[in-house]
């Protein structure tokens, strides 16, 4: 299963990271908004950021959406 890298951000400095295991990158997402607890988080998988949450804005994934890699 895919690992991913969450980094927890606060003022432009990371306060926290956490490694989760997912199998694709809608879950790595859904999983990290749901452990965001009103932080920002970027989630990364290996070297590629997937996305950046920022829990002030309507941002939440739809059904639907594409979920891009940079490699």
């Amino acid at each position: 299963m895919p690992k991913y890298h969450l980094y927890f951000l606060k003022k432009r400095s990371v306060v926290a990271a956490e490694d989760i295991e997912a199998p694709d990158n809608l879950t790595a997402i859904r999983a990290a908004r749901r452990k965001a607890d009103g932080r920002v988080v970027e989630i990364w998988n290996a070297h590629s950021l997937l996305q950046t949450v920022i829990p002030d804005q309507d941002d939440m994934l739809q059904p639907g959406d594409a979920i891009h890699s940079v490699q």
